[in-house]
């Protein structure tokens, strides 16, 4: 419902059908707040992840989600760039990307796809 009072309608895609819709993705961030560990269970959206999409940004909510996507993205062979363990304070790393802080236990994993060349 908008400010307004009114309901809008809005379309639905599916993260495989997106990525599906380009030859290949450089980038894709993932921050849905505790629905990281659901996300990566269905097998299209694996599937479509390892053939087209480069890279992958994900933040996670709590260690189960943080562990879930880990063992996705090893089983697939994806490399590791950057992965933070749920982390029960504020904590700040420096990155290959710049200084990189986390607030509210968030765990982040970056990763690259060996099996998609370089755009």
């Amino acid at each position: 419902t908008r400010g307004d009072g009114n309901q809008r309608t809005v379309p639905l895609h599916s993260l495989e059908a997106l990525i599906q819709e380009h030859w290949k993705v450089d980038l894709i961030d993932v921050d849905c707040n505790g629905c990281e560990q659901y996300l990566f269970h269905y097998t299209a959206v694996r599937e479509a992840l390892t053939e087209r999409v480069k890279y992958l940004f994900v933040e996670t909510h709590g260690q189960e989600a943080h562990d879930s996507v880990k063992e996705f993205l090893t089983k697939y062979a994806w490399k590791p760039l950057l992965d933070l363990d749920f982390c029960p304070k504020d904590r700040c790393w420096d990155t290959p990307a710049g200084r990189m802080c986390i607030s509210n236990c968030q765990g982040l994993l970056w990763y690259a796809n060996p099996h998609v060349d370089d755009m």
